[in-house]
This record gives C-alpha cells, structure tokens and sequence, in this order.
C-alpha cells in the first residue's frame, strides 16, 4: 500500500520538478500531495518511509516542504 502511495505521486508527478504548465512545484505543494495521498490510505509515515528505504523523520521533513526527494528515491 505504501508502494502504491509513491507510485501514484511519480505518476503525478514523474520529474519531480514540474507540473504541466512546465512550473516549478514548490516543496510544499509536493509535502501536501504526498501527506494527502498517505492519509487517504491510512498508512503512517513509517510505512512509507520503509517503501522509500529512508527514515521516518526525512518523511516528516518533505511532507512540510523542507526536503527534496532525490532521483533515487524517485526510482
């Protein structure tokens, strides 16, 4: 499920850096839509943090806007 979660922001989202007016999205519009399809899915920050091999704290830290997710993470 929290697979699903990261797949579907990819899918969203498959550059990380723009949305289809070729934008750039701000950090913190990335954190809301990734904290948003989380809740809808009831999964906890562990669970995606697992599904992304990261910690739970830099979870916390995107879903706030304050970090990036980076190529590898994307993959």
């Amino acid at each position: 499920e929290a697979e699903s979660v990261v797949n579907k922001f990819i899918a969203i989202n498959p550059c990380s850096c723009y949305n289809g007016s070729m934008t750039p999205l701000s950090r913190k519009f990335l954190g809301d839509r990734i904290r948003d399809l989380r809740t809808e899915r009831e999964l906890s920050q562990e669970d995606i943090a697992r599904a992304l091999g990261i910690h739970r704290q830099s979870v916390s830290l995107l879903e706030q806007g304050e970090r990036d997710l980076t190529a590898t993470e994307l993959e």
